[in-house]
């Protein structure tokens, strides 16, 4: 593509200039353009449609659109009339344009006259710069085919598509912002069903590894990170332990293990301020500490608990400014659901490893302890119980009905004596395996009913031979006495 654009007057400029005859033309055109433009929002093809309304307005054979891509600062074709197989397709990159180039033209407001080569033939175009009348910002251009036997768009023409260049621009702007809003709540729809299926998951799930895992999973999914590491924070202590990764370099960091201190880098600044970083570019920042190969950004976001930082995530991207602003929203509503979640995974294996260690101490003591839910199933039974009621030690009778698993009377009746007396019951009972027990049945409102049974076998048959022993020396007392007498 060559250009040759000559300094002209802009399109704005010119519009003032109009005659009455082409001021009454040009008003012809605009209402005709409103007309056939009224669906516009509806349409499945809305710039193809656009490019033939201008064709058939303005009588020229060819029409393409191009619309302005922000975020590459470029011009791209969207539409073309008649409907091309893909040759004729243009881009143009309006950042930064060259002195007197076609983009500087557009960005001034005025047309520009290109000649393409495509394949065995050079056409002819002129670039007419879209713009609103107020912003004057660049919105596209139009890419009308010049007749082969000119060099430029006759000037009645050019008028005529400066005339349509306001309403066409405010139908361009308002399809981008229906399209924008759409998109938005498309996203809204889109996060929030993502956010039910993750609160589902976290209500569901109380190993902290899972956690971990399910938070990583989805930020990664959702940002596109290359590489990420989860670790918890220990404030007291001032440590990070790293406890999820993906994408790190082999060797370079330990799951599990306390991340030490020349390893920290940008998670223990965030740890320690509490605030959300982006680092655009790791290769400017003195706390970098590269974990795997070709990062260039870093994400990272601390989990918080009531406003303490308890674990911190980083992510990181092979592409400078790898994370937008969406991302970091992301992430950071993640964090938030998955603070509760790691605290309660935290707690729930805390208590069980308390749980295993208290459960580990009752099964050894000698004394038989059964513990009992207000719903009256076993919550804990221990060895000496199972013994001393003669079940099997291979079974498993947690959660099942206390009276279902254990069929003694004397103990059933004493249980509903104190269910009903709301009172603490301690009563004498003698079990299968044939020894004597003190129970004591007491109520814990937290817990249930605690059974202990202490075995007093011994002092039955200690105090069953003290008798006999008082018996027989009265006895033999008595013999010697009868005989003096």
């Amino acid at each position: 593509m060559t250009f040759d654009c000559e300094d002209t007057m802009t399109n704005w400029e010119a519009l003032d200039n109009l005659t009455p005859d082409q001021q009454i033309k040009g008003l012809r055109a605009v209402q005709s353009l409103q007309q056939k433009l009224g669906n516009l929002l509806n349409d499945p093809k809305p710039y193809h449609t656009m490019c033939r309304v201008l064709s058939e307005i303005t009588d020229i054979p060819q029409i393409g659109l191009l619309v302005l891509d922000t975020e590459n600062a470029q011009l791209e074709t969207k539409g073309m009339y008649p409907a091309q197989d893909g040759s004729l397709t243009y881009s143009l990159n309006i950042f930064n344009p060259a002195p007197g180039s076609a983009a500087e033209h557009l960005l001034d407001g005025k047309t520009a006259h290109v000649t393409v080569s495509s394949g065995e033939k050079d056409e002819r175009f002129a670039l007419i710069a879209l713009q609103l009348v107020d912003e004057k910002a660049l919105l596209g251009a139009i890419l009308a085919a010049v007749p082969p036997e000119k060099n430029e768009l006759s000037e009645d023409t050019h008028l005529l598509f400066l005339a349509l260049i306001p309403g066409l621009s405010t139908s361009l702007q308002q399809l981008h912002q229906y399209r924008q809003m759409r998109d938005q709540l498309e996203d809204i729809r889109r996060e929030a069903n993502i956010f039910r299926q993750i609160d589902d998951e976290l209500s569901d799930i109380i190993e902290i590894e899972y956690v971990f895992r399910m938070i990583m999973d989805w930020a990664l999914r959702f940002s596109n990170a290359d590489a990420a590491g989860l670790s918890l924070y220990d404030a007291e202590s001032d440590t990070l332990r790293l406890m999820a990764q993906y994408g790190y370099r082999d060797g370079a960091m330990t799951t599990g293990s306390e991340v030490q201190k020349l390893q920290r880098g940008i998670t223990y600044r965030v740890a320690r301020s509490g605030q959300a970083e982006i680092v655009p570019d790791v290769s400017h920042d003195k706390d970098y500490y590269s974990v795997a190969d070709g990062i260039q950004t870093q994400m990272t976001v601390p989990i918080m608990r009531e406003e303490q930082v308890i674990a911190v995530i980083a992510l990181e991207n092979r592409k400078l400014n790898g994370f937008t602003d969406e991302h970091l929203a992301f992430v950071q509503k993640l964090t938030n659901r998955a603070g509760v979640a790691v605290d309660n995974a935290r707690l729930f294996t805390e208590t069980r490893r308390e749980r295993e260690k208290l459960s580990h101490i009752v099964r050894n003591i000698a004394d038989i302890v059964i513990v009992v839910g207000l719903d009256e199933r076993i919550v804990l039974m221990n060895y000496s119980a199972l013994l001393g009621f003669m079940l099997s030690v291979d079974g498993d009778y947690t959660g099942k009905f206390l009276f279902d698993v254990i069929s003694h009377k004397q103990l059933h009746t004493s249980y509903r004596e104190a269910i009903e007396s709301g009172e603490n019951v301690s009563v004498e009972l003698d079990l299968p395996n044939k020894r004597t027990y003190h129970a004591r049945i007491s109520l814990h409102e937290s817990v249930g009913r605690i059974i202990v049974m202490q075995d007093i076998t011994h002092f039955k048959e200690t105090d069953k031979l003290k008798t006999e022993l008082i018996a027989t020396v009265s006895h033999d007392l008595k013999q010697p006495l009868s005989v003096m007498r």
